[in-house]
This record gives structure tokens, sequence and C-alpha cells, in this order.
């Protein structure tokens, strides 16, 4: 979920889709996100959530700074 910068409203949301992962194994994704010319300048957050069907897994530190990309 991406946050609009000084807002808590969800601005947009991306989601991946893994399928086949086998336990103990360490997998990276890269997630590119092109903003607008448009977009408000600013720092925009984001938080990410892992899902297994139903249940969440694990979600990222709401109040942690790297969680954050800044527009200029």
């Amino acid at each position: 979920k991406i946050y609009k910068p000084g807002s808590t409203s969800v601005y947009t949301t991306k989601a991946l889709s893994i399928s086949n992962i086998a336990p103990g194994v360490e997998y990276t994704h890269d997630v590119k996100w092109a903003v607008s010319s448009t977009a408000t300048t600013g720092a925009y957050r984001y938080d990410v959530y892992f899902y297994y069907g139903a249940s969440t897994l694990m979600d990222s530190d709401v109040g942690n700074p790297s969680n954050t990309v800044t527009v200029n």
C-alpha cells in the first residue's frame, strides 16, 4: 500500500502473487512504481504485507522511515 505525502488514506495498492515457494529458501523480488508527472511531490510512505491465503504473515513497520520514497 502506498500513501500520499501527509496522508493516512491509501493512494494506491500494488500486489505481487507468488506460488511454488519452498520453505527455507530466500527469494528477492523487485517491485517498480512509475510516478506520474502530475504526482504530488513529497515523501510517499509504503507498507508491505505478506499473506498466506487470507492470513497476514507479517507487515512492515509503519513508523519505519526507510518505508518512504521521495518524489521531487
